[in-house]
């Protein structure tokens, strides 16, 4: 008797535990989604944007896995790496940019009806050609008419140039403001736009430099931003963009790849602008192409085949 009493305390003890140990596969589920995505902007369970990795601009008003092109960006070529960039506004207005197929411009799109209709601007880039080729391009913007555009060329030994474009008329003209070659250190992974004055630039190269750039006075001047303290067992740190809930620009998140013997994914958040930054949760992602605000406390991943996951803490 006494024999089935313990082994009954053991069984339950394990069926207790279970949980505990099955965590975090829980809390980290796939997304039904028809397309493979680059970038996803949820607005609530049913409205919002995607763009594919074929460069479609997608659009849904019945839940992610309802996606429907409303946009395909025949300037690019995905198969030789140039993809385009997508600023998602609000339920209407989204934005597009990307290099023709000479090179000699960027075309950036708009469209404020859901993807109805949409505008064209064409920018000379060939005016910058002798410092910058055509390699990675990143949009963000502050509300509906004001934003910025990073362009930046392919890397080459550990450099890279990074020229800065911004807008105040909803994308009808630009204005070359800045070259941020000997600003920013590494490769731009993407840049957040919290309002004209504060401007955030997160970056990859696997060395002791900095990965999160901030400036505070309409991008004169760049600070590194510390998070991580950097313990002799963290070869390097890779950033991403923050981001920041639209109503309160207060709150936001963050997500870093620290590295050391294996890649460890952590998220911080913060509730002040940016000032502080919290660690809430490791995510056991691999690589992400992007990620995005789901709801309180969850957000969606993109793993390098496009596929979408939701993240619950």
């Amino acid at each position: 008797m006494k024999k089935v009493l313990k082994m009954l305390c053991i069984l339950l003890i394990l069926v207790c535990c279970l949980p505990l140990v099955s965590s975090g596969r829980n809390n980290y589920q796939s997304v039904s989604c028809p397309y493979p995505l680059r970038q996803i902007t949820m607005y609530n369970e049913k409205t919002g944007w995607g763009l594919s990795l074929e460069n479609e601009v997608l659009f849904t008003e019945n839940g992610i896995e309802h996606f429907e092109p409303v946009r395909s960006l025949e300037n690019t070529d995905t198969a030789s790496g140039r993809f385009a960039s997508a600023a998602f506004i609000d339920q209407q207005t989204a934005y597009t940019a990307c290099y023709s197929f000479d090179d000699n411009q960027l075309i950036v799109e708009r469209t404020g009806d859901c993807g109805a209709s949409w505008q064209q601007t064409f920018i000379d880039f060939e005016d910058y050609a002798d410092i910058c080729d055509s390699g990675s391009i990143f949009l963000s913007f502050f509300d509906a008419r004001n934003g910025y555009l990073l362009c930046c060329s392919t890397p080459a030994a550990g450099l890279m140039t990074k020229l800065l474009f911004f807008t105040d008329n909803a994308g009808d003209t630009f204005y070359f403001i800045s070259d941020l070659t000997d600003k920013i250190v590494g490769y731009p992974q993407g840049i957040t736009a919290v309002s004209e004055e504060q401007i955030y630039i997160a970056v990859t190269y696997h060395g002791i430099d900095s990965y999160l750039y901030e400036s505070s006075d309409c991008t004169r001047t760049w600070e590194c931003v510390e998070i991580v303290p950097r313990t002799e067992d963290i070869k390097y740190v890779d950033g991403y963009a923050p981001i920041f809930y639209d109503n309160e620009k207060q709150k936001g998140i963050l997500l870093l790849k620290i590295m050391k013997e294996q890649a460890v994914y952590q998220l911080f958040t913060t509730k002040d602008g940016g000032d502080n930054w919290f660690l809430e949760r490791e995510l056991p992602c691999d690589t992400p192409l992007h990620y995005s605000i789901a709801g309180d406390n969850q957000i969606y991943i993109i793993d390098p085949s496009g596929n979408v996951f939701v993240s619950y803490s």
